[in-house]
């Protein structure tokens, strides 16, 4: 028989608990209740251990389970009781704070309130699961927001359409052969468009590793040519070969210490590249949350105390961040770098005025 999901058997466990508040139930009987003990393959000792952990398990939550001893040494009796046990309501308040909760946590906080932007980020939320295209996620997803609206007023017109510009449609050929170039070390070439320069080169590469950053697919390896690490968008490769000579021996070793993680982490997506850093002037209109910060990923602007300094080696990505920002920060230099910040924002509006209302 397959076995229960944990949370099903909690759930299941917490229900008869409740079910015999007033005289409380013992684990024979639990036994026979919970289908999760009772299809549960082993000894009575080892689903006595299960429901031990089960139950720190919803103590540690929070749920109030007592243990009574039998007087007679026969064992223990459990029950929750109502009065001390129950799901906070649920509400909508423009109150910025939050009331206390104090030592006991949630079992003296009567109910749990949430601003209205947050309400509408939880429909929000719902609506990018659904556009994944996982059918069982957005299931799950709708369902659980149904249960809040039992409190909350959660409408669908709350969702604010939104225009999502993502990576596209790559070769997924192409994709598969990176992939294989990279586990089994074998040099390749490919023709490159680099935006920057507006060119189609073919490039020799090592491929270290691949990284998925900021919505977009990267191959990260050492430029023959260059004789240094470089990175390639995925979608910008053409007509690639993987080297066919000696298969199954690697053509090359990875640096000592590389790590693909700690350098895809470590740095923005406009910080990425071979291209010379351009300096950009970004000036805060306010600062708070996430504009604070990306300030702090600037240096100070001598000029300006509302300003602030940034290398920039990719200026698509880097403009697109700005943007993201809406309207807390704009770009005041140099004056290329802000006409094309203008163009994407105006670029961007009128996109939006295509999304019917």
């Amino acid at each position: 028989m397959t076995a229960q999901p944990k949370v099903q058997r909690l759930a299941d466990l917490l229900a008869a608990l409740l079910r015999h508040q007033r005289t409380g139930i013992t684990f024979q009987r639990l036994r026979r209740e919970v289908p999760g003990y009772f299809a549960a393959e082993g000894t009575d000792a080892s689903v006595a251990r299960m429901f031990e952990r089960d139950k720190d398990e919803l103590r540690a939550i929070g749920v109030p389970i007592e243990a009574r001893h039998e007087e007679d040494g026969s064992g223990s009796r459990y029950r929750v009781t109502a009065a001390q046990f129950y799901l906070p309501y649920l509400l909508v308040s423009d109150a910025t704070t939050p009331p206390p909760v104090e030592r006991e946590g949630y079992r003296t906080l009567r109910r749990v309130t949430f601003t209205p932007d947050q309400v509408v980020a939880m429909a929000q939320g719902v609506a990018r699961l659904e556009q994944l295209g996982n059918a069982p996620l957005a299931h799950e997803a709708r369902m659980g927001l149904r249960r809040l609206t039992h409190d909350l007023p959660i409408a669908p017109e709350a969702v604010v359409p939104e225009v999502v510009l993502g990576e596209g449609q790559i070769d997924g050929a192409l994709f598969d052969e990176l992939g294989a170039a990279v586990l089994a070390r074998k040099s390749i070439r490919f023709r490159y468009h680099a935006m920057r320069t507006d060119t189609v080169t073919w490039r020799a590469v090592d491929p270290y590793g691949l990284s998925f950053t900021n919505g977009r697919w990267y191959l990260l390896g050492r430029d023959h040519d260059a004789d240094a690490l470089r990175q390639f968008r995925i979608r910008r490769m053409r007509d690639l070969t993987v080297n066919a000579r000696a298969p199954g021996t690697p053509d090359f070793e990875l640096p000592a210490g590389f790590s693909l993680w700690e350098h895809t982490r470590s740095r923005e997506s406009w910080d990425l590249g071979d291209a010379e850093a351009e300096v950009v002037h970004v000036r805060f209109r306010r600062r708070g949350g996430q504009a604070e910060a990306a300030a702090a990923l600037g240096d100070p602007d001598p000029a300006d105390a509302a300003s602030r300094i940034y290398r920039v080696r990719r200026r698509e990505p880097f403009l697109r961040w700005i943007l993201g920002l809406a309207g807390d920060a704009t770009i005041t230099g140099p004056p290329d770098v802000a006409a094309a910040f203008a163009a994407l924002v105006d670029a961007t509006r009128a996109r939006h005025a295509e999304v019917p209302t």
